[in-house]
């Protein structure tokens, strides 16, 4: 959904109006997963994460949570912020230092392929030794 000048201002006008209840669009308006993504600028945002940040601040990374009990709740008043911002899979995958198969990545017994990612040499190999 295109987030156009009179959506926005319509939105931006129900939560002036009642920061404290929960705004929820028409049903055609979520996804399969029940939330709202629009385009601003040529990007694709979740809207309340958008919301959130026009409203209230930057996110950081961190993960926003709707606490009006209201399924599909877009207001960002009523929603908490994560304590600690989330860490990205690639980031979290680099951080680990065993296959899971408990081989240790070392230089070597770690393959590294053109997209960045890691594999272990002994699990690759067919070497299904102890760590």
């Amino acid at each position: 959904m295109i987030l156009t000048p009179e959506l926005r201002s319509q939105i931006l006008a129900a939560i002036d109006e009642h920061p404290d209840r929960a705004l929820v669009l028409p049903d055609h308006a979520y996804d399969h997963d029940g939330y709202v993504a629009v385009h601003v600028q040529g990007l694709q945002w979740m809207l309340h994460r958008w919301l959130y940040e026009q409203l209230i601040g930057p996110l950081g990374g961190r993960r926003i949570y709707n606490t009006s009990g209201v399924k599909g709740n877009v207001n960002p008043y009523l929603f908490s912020l994560s304590r600690q911002p989330v860490k990205s899979r690639a980031v979290a995958n680099r951080d680990k230092r065993k296959c899971p198969h408990g081989h240790r990545y070392t230089s070597a017994n770690t393959l590294v392929f053109s997209d960045g990612k890691r594999r272990c040499r002994r699990c690759r190999y067919g070497k299904r030794l102890s760590a």
